[in-house]
């Protein structure tokens, strides 16, 4: 796992300490069998949307996945909710070692981190939920799951939920009539399984996990911020590190730059507006974060693939 050094003397104080807080929570971790990772990667939303055998609604993408060998230490920016189809193995959110095997469902919030060990080949039914186009009442549920929730289901309920996805995933394959409507549905029912009955972790675990903690400040400033003027420099300077130096590690962990993180952020939430609202372009582009209509015009094109009046038109037709 790499850590984040400052450069400059001002922060030898809180270099040295890092250091000592590092040294133990490596200790911590080879005590618990976790091996330490070159690199704690952010898993974006953009990503899940190219893969081939996603299906795709406003707020939700879902795949099936398969974890042969070992997953590394990750977090995402999205939630992610996943049930454990076949196979055995070891997941480990924010330091905690859990069991996985048939019939376990658990949600991650963004920032949480984890990884998988897979005894026996992993399959994973995958719900990439995208937390800027859930509805009030779904956000709500989804924002007391921070910190990861689990729960090992009953045979019986394991049989349903596993038939409801199943459903679901065809459903929004052949784009079939209130699927957005029955996505919604089957999505509370899930988060109150998972609330009512899981194990709801928190973050109590993870304080102890001073590497993440430059990531987790920038991406939370990020979030917040990302609708008014935003650089590179304010990002860099809301956890304290140079733009140069912030640059470099951010592409690093995340995959693509500050930039592309950027502009992904703005363009999910004009999407949402332009399906959830009857505000002018303008006022999406602005509302997003964009200095002006035509740049807005010019990059929704380019990433989206249609025009923004054109993309309302689609959505209006679901």
């Amino acid at each position: 796992m790499v850590i984040f050094y400052p450069f400059y003397a001002a922060f030898s104080c809180l270099f040295f300490c890092s250091m000592l807080q590092i040294f133990r929570m490596c200790d911590s971790m080879v005590e618990r069998g976790e091996k330490m990772s070159e690199c704690t990667k952010v898993i974006t939303l953009q990503k899940d949307l190219h893969h081939p055998e996603a299906v795709h609604l406003d707020m939700l993408t879902m795949k099936r996945n398969y974890v042969r060998e070992n997953y590394p230490l990750h977090i995402h920016d999205h939630y992610e909710m996943e049930l454990v189809v076949s196979g055995e193995g070891w997941q480990w959110l924010n330091g905690e070692q859990h069991p996985l095997c048939p019939g376990m469902l658990y949600i991650l919030s963004p920032e949480d981190v984890h990884r998988f060990a897979a005894q026996q080949p992993l399959e994973l039914i995958c719900l990439h939920l995208d937390g800027m186009a859930a509805t009030p009442e779904l956000l709500g549920l989804l924002q007391k799951c921070h910190g990861g929730a689990m729960v090992q289901l009953a045979e019986k309920n394991y049989a349903l939920v596993l038939s409801l996805l199943n459903d679901l995933y065809e459903r929004i394959h052949r784009n079939a009539s209130l699927v957005q409507q029955r996505a919604w549905a089957v999505l509370t029912l899930l988060l109150t399984i998972l609330l009512g009955d899981g194990n709801h972790y928190g973050y109590e675990h993870t304080a102890n996990q001073p590497a993440l903690a430059y990531l987790r400040q920038a991406l939370a400033f990020i979030g917040e911020n990302y609708q008014d003027k935003l650089t590179l420099q304010d990002a860099a300077s809301s956890c304290n590190l140079s733009a140069c130096y912030f640059s470099s590690i951010f592409t690093q962990y995340v995959g693509v730059p500050f930039s592309s993180y950027l502009m992904d952020l703005r363009l999910r939430h004009a999407r949402s507006l332009l399906r959830q609202t009857s505000m002018s372009v303008t006022q999406v582009a602005f509302d997003s974060g964009f200095s002006s209509l035509s740049n807005f015009l010019r990059a929704f094109h380019r990433h989206v693939g249609c025009t923004p009046k054109e993309y309302r038109k689609k959505a209006e037709l679901r």
